[in-house]
């Protein structure tokens, strides 16, 4: 039999990864996804559905809401996600990635071919398959040698192919174990050798050099010739020989005048045989013959071979004796020299006598660097030296210098190596910083809607004062390749606009491209929030700060899209070669072409033009800025130099201050707030909450004078601006401190989210533990409650701030392994864990937040911080949300449900409004104030964790509580039928109740006559059933009976009480005869 096994379900399935092989990874997951079901021991059809929405995860469940057609059975589900997600599937992308499937450097054949086979799921290759990744490990295996072995039998097939790569990666690597074996061998014995060579060699004198003797007296008084030293000859000079010399190439050196003076001097060649397809080579006449000479710059000799000697007319007479020698590269053998001769040699116009070493071996004829550079075939560095000087530290130009001399204040990196320093690094990549550059192999298209219609405006006119300047600017655009002159027709002429700049005598010109923008495309791409910027800058000390220089400029028009983007100038018609500012996209364009520039770089992040590298160590800060500005220097993109900072220790990012304490507001918001003027409508009053808005993530608390602005702000409200509107204003901006600082977040410290409700608002905050355990706040929130959310009962307002907190930092939450919620309403403790059965809307917004993992824990008000958040909340949109929407079409349903058949529901809100104890009871639900005095809500306030309060009708869990004056009316109807006080009071509890309920079906019950029939039991009760005595021995007691009939027959069971043992016996009949029959046989 088989036993459900408890397993882990398979991991949410994210559509957004790969999501050009959707199909094949949801075919994948499906499968891993029927086998847990499978395993699990589900067999329920509408449980597996269910099951595979919350395993799915919440991407799934979008798909499905999308489907038309889901089915009814998990395979039809399946099957209906399976076509959902192939509308996704592009195989044209997904064959070119597969065709861009290689073998890596040191990948082995087998893993290679998996990923292969992988590659090729979603190509649609058919039957084709096998055939196509056969060609494509020929193309694009690793060895050479085994394409040649594929590639010589005619149509291998691919098992056939399999074969041969895996025995040749075999064979590979086992003669590499065996030739490794071998040198091990080889020099074992090199090394064994080397002893014994002092036993072969006599002791030299240390004065003649001679053997058989350590010294003697025939240099006495004698200088060597090789150190110019007294008291020893050169053969026993111990020195290194002054013209000892290496031809670093394959030239065979020019000897010089010292050169011929020492005749036991020596050169050392590469070799003598040229590669004339690779090797410098130039005509040169040699005595009347022309002959190729090999430049060498780092030879000191220069070297013939006999046979070129000859050629040129050279004989035996013309040479002279020479005992300078000549070695091969790493050999210890050295040439045969024949001697020396001296040759005119003429290249281009330059001729000169050259002294040449004549070698038997055959060879090319070279000439050395003192040579080459005599006849003016060579040069050494560049003609005019001045071009190519480098520029020192004090040769940046003044912004660069400025920000480098600033950051040198706070970058102790003196101790670091000269390399890594931060002013090498800056010098080294200095021409990141200089000009307008231009990203490689990136070109953006416009694309534009059906319908487009071109708009060409006239000219537009520029002022006079401005007009100089701007001709300027278009002339540096024209050089600089950002604009270029139209010469035909053009259907879009958009205006040119010029902008004054600070600076005197500078504009800035822009295009109004409003109508363009009316058709284009957009592009959509994800802009990170100041929360994805700085979630990993917990322990960040050190901060640089940079700037793209005319970001937009820097990213490349496509030819074809061009025409878009040309403007009307005083010199003619121009357009736009790169992007420009007014463009509708060209924000998420300059996005995504930084991602794909920064992507992977640890510790730098980036919001269009504005990059910032966080480090918590200098060292560690300065490797990350090199990474950077290599991989800007990849680009080709430039830095704004007057805009980088390098190396501070408080940096501005996205308008916040970030440093090693945490984040601020900078000085410029607090001013803003604090100097806005008093609002003269409620146009001005929304302008100052939107500024608040901005900084509200530093109040902990604001003053809950914040109503009356908001108040102002509604619809139709008349404005009046008086003692109490002046009082909130000012103390909203009192309220906000330049020193609010908040801590980064740290994935790797205990978190807790506080909350809090009070019946206007919900307030949350996220904070983490610190080293030393104090609690630091990382972000506040705060909103007020809706209309329809002021109803809400004190504990589902108090869920409701659960839900709020966890959704509203659900970006630091989400794939946590726990964390807490603090909350001051202890019955939550209960209500949000497993297996509790909360109230329908407070089930509602569990389900919103059940992905998260988190504890829920008490904590007393008087020590709960979000407790004034809640109580003086920003006043930020008091508009219901979408969900809370479904909350309340939710909890409308099961009213509705829940209405007993015969009432109607617009009955039980009448006589709800009419009840003066349910009223009370919904009064206090709100409040949290309840009367005890009365009975009735005395049993209400013992259920009071599980009522709830939706659109005039109070309910218990999923039931209606039923109004007094409709309580006889519901009996009746469920009393129809007379079936008994059980069963009405089972049909009273799938849908109602009420204090007393049962008692009070019971007694209708007693007093129905016809019940009564239905639910007769006898006078006497028959007796229970008790145990046979054990009997004292085997066959004393028999128990015999008939079952059956099995396949038409029926079965004669005999049981011996004592042993327990069965006889059954097969019958056809079961009369006494037949019985007795058996039974004699039985016992005889």
């Amino acid at each position: 039999m088989s036993v459900p096994l408890q397993l882990p379900p398979p991991e949410p399935f994210d559509t957004q990864k790969e999501p050009h092989n959707l199909s094949a990874r949801w075919a994948e997951w499906a499968n891993r996804f029927k086998c847990f079901v499978t395993a699990s021991g589900i067999t329920d059809a509408s449980q597996q559905r269910e099951i595979l929405l919350y395993v799915g995860g919440k991407q799934v469940a979008e798909a499905y809401a999308e489907l038309t057609r889901p089915g009814k059975t998990l395979e039809e589900l399946l099957d209906a996600l399976k076509e959902y997600f192939k509308s996704r599937h592009n195989p044209v992308f997904v064959r070119y990635e597969f065709r861009h499937c290689t073998q890596q450097p040191g990948e082995a054949i087998n893993a290679w071919v998996q990923r292969l086979f992988k590659a090729a799921e979603g190509c649609e290759f058919e039957t084709q398959r096998d055939l196509i990744i056969r060609d494509q490990i020929v193309a694009g295996c690793q060895s050479d040698q085994l394409r040649r072995r594929l590639l010589q039998t005619p149509n291998i097939q691919l098992k056939e192919a399999l074969q041969q790569a895996r025995a040749f990666e075999a064979a590979d690597l086992q003669s590499a174990v065996i030739e490794a074996r071998k040198s091990e061998s080889v020099n074992a014995m090199r090394r064994i050798e080397k002893p014994d060579r002092p036993e072969r060699t006599r002791t030299k004198c240390i004065r003649c050099g001679e053997s058989g003797h350590r010294t003697c007296e025939a240099a006495r008084g004698k200088t060597c010739r090789n150190c110019n030293k007294v008291g020893h000859l050169a053969k026993a000079c111990l020195s290194k020989p002054a013209s000892s010399r290496k031809v670093h190439a394959i030239a065979e050196e020019q000897p010089s005048d010292q050169q011929q003076r020492d005749s036991d001097s020596s050169c050392e060649v590469f070799c003598l045989t040229p590669q004339r397809k690779r090797l410098p080579l130039v005509k040169a006449d040699i005595n009347g013959h022309a002959t190729d000479l090999l430049i060498d710059s780092g030879a000191s000799c220069n070297l013939m071979d006999s046979k070129t000697f000859k050629a040129i007319g050279g004989t035996a007479d013309d040479l002279r004796e020479s005992k300078q020698r000549v070695f091969p590269f790493g050999s210890s053998e050295p040439l045969t020299t024949l001697g020396k001769a001296t040759l005119r040699t003429a290249v281009y116009d330059v001729s000169a006598s050259i002294s040449y070493i004549i070698v038997k071996e055959t060879g090319t004829t070279i000439v050395g660097r003192e040579t080459s550079e005599k006849l003016g075939i060579l040069r050494i560095g560049p003609s005019n030296p001045s071009v190519c000087h480098l520029k020192d530290s004090g040769e940046l130009h003044e912004p660069l210098s400025a920000a480098l001399a600033a950051a040198a204040t706070e970058a102790d990196d003196q101790a670091m190596p000269q390399h890594e320093r931060l002013s090498n690094i800056i010098k080294t990549f200095r021409q990141r910083f200089v000009g307008i550059g231009c990203v490689k192999d990136v070109e953006v298209g416009i694309h534009l809607q059906d319908g487009a219609v071109p708009v060409c405006h006239p000219p537009s006119r520029i002022p006079v004062h401005l007009r100089e300047a701007a001709q300027r600017e278009l002339d540096d655009q024209l050089q600089a390749g950002i604009i270029e002159k139209v010469t035909g027709p053009s259907e879009w002429v958009a205006r040119i606009v010029v902008v004054p700049k600070s600076q005197p005598g500078q504009v800035r010109i822009t295009q109004d491209l409003r109508d363009v923008n009316k058709f284009v495309v957009p592009e959509k791409q994800p802009i990170p929030t100041f929360e994805e910027v700085t979630d990993e800058m917990a322990g960040a000390r050190y901060f640089t700060e940079l700037d793209i220089n005319k970001a937009f400029h820097q990213i490349r028009v496509r030819e074809d899209s061009r025409h878009l983007l040309t403007f009307s100038t005083p010199k003619g018609l121009m357009r736009l070669t790169r992007l420009c500012m007014g463009f509708t996209s060209a924000s998420e364009i300059l996005q995504r072409v930084m991602t794909s520039v920064l992507g992977g770089l640890p510790g730098v992040r980036w919001v269009h033009d504005d990059i910032i590298i966080y480090a918590s160590s200098i060292i560690e800060h300065n490797q990350r800025l090199a990474a950077t500005l290599q991989r800007l220097e990849e680009h080709n993109i430039t830095l704004n130099p007057a805009k980088c900072k390098f190396a501070v220790k408080e940096a501005k990012f996205l308008a916040m201050r970030l440093s090693e304490k945490g984040i601020q507001p900078t000085d410029e918001k607090v001013s803003a707030v604090k100097a806005f003027r008093a609002p003269k409508n409620a146009s001005e009053v929304r302008s100052f909450l939107g500024l608040v808005a901005f900084v509200s993530r530093f109040i902990p608390a604001l003053s809950d004078m914040a109503k009356p602005l908001r108040d102002l702000t509604r619809k139709d409200a008349p404005w009046s601006w008086g003692a109490a509107e002046e009082t909130a204003f000012s103390a909203i901006k009192n309220s906000i401190s330049a020193r609010s600082t908040l801590a980064f977040f740290d994935k790797r410290r205990p978190t807790e989210v506080i909350v809090d409700a009070s019946p206007t608002g919900l307030g949350a905050i996220l904070s983490q533990q610190q080293p030393d355990g104090s609690l630091r706040p990382i972000a506040y929130a705060s909103r007020a409650l809706s209309a329809v959310e002021t109803r809400y009962s004190q504990t589902e307002r108090e869920a409701l701030a659960v839900k709020f907190g966890c959704l509203r930092f659900r970006h630091y939450l989400s794939g946590s392994s726990g964390f807490r919620v603090v909350t001051d309403h202890k019955p939550l403790v209960h209500l949000f864990k497993p297996g509790s059965h909360p109230p329908p809307r407070i089930e509602r917004m569990a389900l919103s937040i059940q992905d998260l993992v988190f504890e829920t824990m008490y904590r007393p008000g008087s020590t709960n911080p979000s407790d004034v958040l809640s109580r003086q909340i920003f006043p930020a949109s008091a508009v219901s949300s979408a969900g809370a929407t479904r909350d309340n079409h939710y909890i409308n349903s099961i009213a509705e449900d829940s209405t007993p058949k015969g009432l109607a529901l617009q009955q039980l809100k009448d006589a709800t409004t009419r009840d003066g104890a349910l009223q009370a009871a919904i009064s206090a639900l709100r409040g949290g104030k309840w009367d005890l005095r009365e009975a009735t809500l005395r049993s209400l306030h013992a259920v009071k964790q599980e009522l709830s309060a939706a659109d005039g009708i109070l309910l218990r869990g999923q039931r209606i509580v039923v109004p007094e004056a409709l309580q006889l009316t519901v009996l009746r109807l469920a009393h129809q039928g007379h079936q008994g006080a059980k069963k009405t009071q089972a049909r009273l509890s799938a849908k109602v109740w009420w204090p007393g309920m049962a008692g009070q079906a019971q007694r209708m019950c007693n007093v129905c006559l016809p019940c009564q029939a239905a639910s007769h039991q006898a006078e006497v009760p028959a007796a229970p059933l008790q145990a046979t005595p054990l009997p004292p021995h085997a066959w004393h007691t028999l128990g015999i009976d008939f079952t059956g009939p099995v396949q038409n027959k029926h079965l004669l069971v005999i049981v011996d009480h004592f042993s327990r043992y069965p006889i059954v016996i097969s019958m056809s009949a079961m009369t006494a005869e037949a019985v007795t029959k058996q039974l004699r046989k039985l016992f005889s």
